[in-house]
């Protein structure tokens, strides 16, 4: 409180005095500023609400907040975005915003907080992933990213397991093929650029084709008399329905009539020779 004396004095000597006091109330105070988020946010992440804590010094009164927007570093030109204590800023634009609060009290004063910056970054595209090659004989089916030419210098990829597990070896090679997965199953993959993760994307590797094992050939009759010596697929019973053998010249060439019996005998071949037979189930 501060008071003022007015004096008024004629020429004759007289004079009079009257006193004014003037009380001067203070403007609210910010106690706690809004702090500015350590890392850039996610377009599309739920940004932390940002916060103020105010004092009223001692005036009666209501506090009440208004927290601005703006595009530059500046108190000037800022849009009124919310008036609660509290406010989460919008992440669903890239670029950089600024933001502060303005805390008034109904019985007097008002004042500003510091001006913070809030970044957004770019949330990178899903994966798309197609397959590139079936599964084959004794290998797994590939997969590629399709989109993989659309994302920017320096995006990475994740690969992990349907129950986000990471692969081991798993990568995304320089043309966008699926490299280092060794087991049939679903997985999933996710592009990242700087702090930001794309949605997942889940796709699946066929199991390899079943190999037939080597077939196990023992000589069954020695050469005899005007005969030539039989031969047998001793594993022959190891086989499933539907197996085929073929039966060729140590050059590859077919053997007419040469075939292996239900007994696992080599049957059909009239000359002495070096030969070779491989087993067949389906196209392997």
């Amino acid at each position: 409180t501060l008071t003022y004396t007015l004096t008024v004095r004629r020429t004759n000597g007289c004079e009079s005095t009257q006193q004014v006091n003037v009380t001067v109330n203070p403007s609210p105070s910010i106690t706690t500023q809004p702090v500015a988020p350590t890392t850039p946010y996610c377009m599309g992440v739920a940004a932390t609400p940002l916060t103020v804590t105010a004092t009223a010094n001692g005036v009666a009164g209501t506090l009440s907040y208004e927290w601005y927007e703006n595009t530059t570093n500046s108190y000037i030109g800022a849009t009124l975005k919310g008036n609660s204590q509290n406010y989460i800023p919008a992440t669903n634009a890239v670029g950089v915003k600024y933001y502060y609060v303005k805390v008034k009290n109904s019985g007097c004063g008002e004042v500003n907080s510091n001006v913070i910056e809030v970044i957004t970054n770019a949330t990178p595209a899903t994966p798309v992933v197609a397959q590139v090659a079936a599964a084959g004989c004794g290998t797994l089916s590939t997969a590629k990213v399709s989109n993989y030419a659309t994302y920017p210098t320096g995006t990475t990829f994740t690969i992990t397991t349907a129950t986000d597990a990471a692969v081991a070896g798993a990568s995304v090679l320089g043309d966008g093929t699926i490299s280092g997965i060794t087991s049939a199953g679903t997985y999933k993959v996710k592009a990242k650029q700087g702090t930001c993760d794309s949605s997942p994307v889940t796709f699946t590797i066929d199991a390899a084709l079943p190999m037939p094992s080597t077939p196990t050939v023992a000589q069954v009759a020695a050469a005899g008399c005007g005969t030539l010596s039989t031969a047998k697929v001793s594993n022959y019973a190891t086989y499933p329905t539907g197996t085929t053998f073929t039966i060729t010249t140590a050059t590859d060439a077919a053997v007419a009539g040469a075939s292996v019996l239900g007994d696992g005998t080599i049957s059909g071949i009239t000359s002495a020779g070096t030969y070779k037979v491989k087993a067949k189930q389906g196209t392997c």
